[in-house]
């Protein structure tokens, strides 16, 4: 403190002219003016410690809501995107079964006219036993008679 006060005594007398003692009235003020000041530094840096408190309790509230905000709308966008594809995934199931059953009814359609045929085939085959046995037993019975 003394060392401040001679440096300000000492500059008073260079840049004014005027000598002045540490009893000065002038001096008293000045070492009013540096309590004062060192006060309101103290009363800044405590301010300032409270805004910085307050400043992250406001900065840790935005984060939580902005995470909580994300959290709701990355929630939103799954289920969208979930429903999609439940609905593309159905209605390409739907587009596949379609064809399957077309391909398969394409390919069946042949077996159709070959078993058909092959029906037709069968009764003229039992048309053709039934007509021999008919046959065989007209022998028979004509064979019968001449014996």
């Amino acid at each position: 403190m003394t060392d401040r006060v001679s440096r300000v005594i000492q500059e008073i007398a260079e840049k004014h002219g005027v000598a002045i003692g540490r009893d000065d009235p002038i001096m008293v003020l000045h070492t009013m003016n540096e309590a004062l000041l060192v006060d309101s530094a103290a009363a800044h840096e405590a301010a300032l410690d409270r805004f910085r408190s307050e400043l992250e309790i406001v900065s840790q509230r935005w984060t939580t809501e902005s995470e909580t905000l994300a959290n709701r709308v990355l929630n939103a966008s799954l289920d969208t995107a979930r429903t999609t594809i439940r609905t593309d995934t159905r209605t390409q199931i739907n587009d596949a079964s379609e064809q399957l059953a077309e391909a398969c009814a394409a390919a069946l359609a042949p077996l159709a006219e070959v078993a058909d045929q092959n029906r037709r085939t069968a009764w003229l085959n039992v048309a053709a036993a039934a007509i021999l046995s008919l046959g065989g037993v007209v022998y028979a019975l004509l064979t019968m008679q001449v014996i």
